[in-house]
């Protein structure tokens, strides 16, 4: 993430901010342009304030020629729970806030976000759905199907996602995370498939074709292979070639986000746009950056930010990632 200023007044302003506390004026944020713009009354020409400006904390603007009164992002939540429920509106809210944040960064990659409409098929969309039944075979599984993201908005509250977080003895879990990984499934067709890479993709992280449903099962039963902390970046990543690909790519986007912020910020520098930074670079300033603000963290008495180790092969497959985006 980029550090924002007020084009009104070069105050700095936050990605999420709805107005400027230098000169009062509104905010909106250009998912096209990666541009904060400030204005008084009105947005810039052509742009609308989004319809969930109000209820849902949406600070995007939306351009006229779209035709919808809902900014990009909003417009791809297909679905959305009972928002009449308080509790629900702010789970919601959070959800969206995460998904914002989720898409500036496939936008700064260059990353292609085909939507439902565009592809009824297999187009990208969310659906953020709250648990209606006591049954627990009707329990929502955030998860993803043919473009389709599906999240459970229960992971919103923070002792809920703390809670499973533990049970599934993960180092971290969060909403942006959950994106970041899910879309990992929708890029597999997006970019593997499309640009021919699937013999690679194979040889850098299994048969994809392995029997899915006994996989889960066999690692939920038995527990991540063993040594597991030598080929991939998380337990998970050991259930299942996707899987193992999923979270390299959430990883990836966390990298290349988190250094972008790094350098806006004066933590890092390189020469250069850090969208054009070479691989060997990018983990050459992660590996000491990471290192520093866990021990920061630390010295705050909170949990490392970044609690895990880029062995060797990890660092390959995050490489396939790295060429595979950059690709044509």
């Amino acid at each position: 993430m980029k550090l924002f200023h007020c084009t009104g007044c070069e105050n700095p302003v936050f990605f999420d901010s709805f107005s400027c506390v230098a000169c009062a004026r509104s905010l909106g944020y250009i998912p096209s342009r990666a541009e904060m713009v400030a204005y008084q009354d009105a947005p810039p020409a052509g742009f609308l304030v989004c319809a969930n400006a109000e209820k849902g904390g949406c600070n995007w603007l939306v351009n006229e020629t779209d035709g919808s009164p809902y900014c990009f992002s909003c417009r791809l939540s297909s679905m959305v729970p009972d928002l009449s429920d308080e509790a629900n509106l702010e789970r919601w809210r959070r959800l969206e806030a995460a998904k914002r944040y989720f898409l500036y960064g496939v936008f700064h990659l260059g990353l292609p976000i085909v939507s439902r409409i565009q592809d009824p098929e297999n187009g990208l969309a969310f659906e953020l759905l709250a648990d209606w039944s006591d049954d627990p075979k009707d329990s929502i599984m955030t998860g993803h199907s043919n473009g389709l993201i599906t999240i459970d908005v229960a992971e919103a509250d923070g002792s809920e996602r703390e809670a499973r977080r533990n049970a599934f003895c993960e180092p971290i879990r969060t909403l942006l995370g959950h994106y970041r990984h899910e879309s990992g499934h929708y890029y597999w067709k997006q970019l593997v498939e499309k640009k021919g890479q699937v013999d690679q993709a194979r040889a850098m992280f299994g048969d994809e074709r392995d029997d899915y449903q006994q996989a889960l099962k066999t690692y939920y039963a038995n527990g991540p292979a063993p040594n597991w902390q030598e080929q991939f970046i998380s337990a998970y990543a050991s259930s299942h070639p996707h899987e193992d690909f999923a979270e390299s790519w959430a990883h990836y986007l966390h990298i290349a986000d988190s250094l972008e912020t790094a350098i806006s910020h004066g933590l890092a520098r390189i020469d250069g746009s850090d969208a054009d930074m070479p691989f060997d670079e990018m983990i050459k300033i992660w590996i000491p950056l990471t290192v520093s603000v866990n021990a920061l963290n630390r010295a705050m008495g909170q949990p490392d930010l970044y609690p895990f180790v880029l062995t060797d092969p990890v660092i390959n497959k995050l490489r396939f990632i790295h060429d595979l985006i950059r690709q044509p």
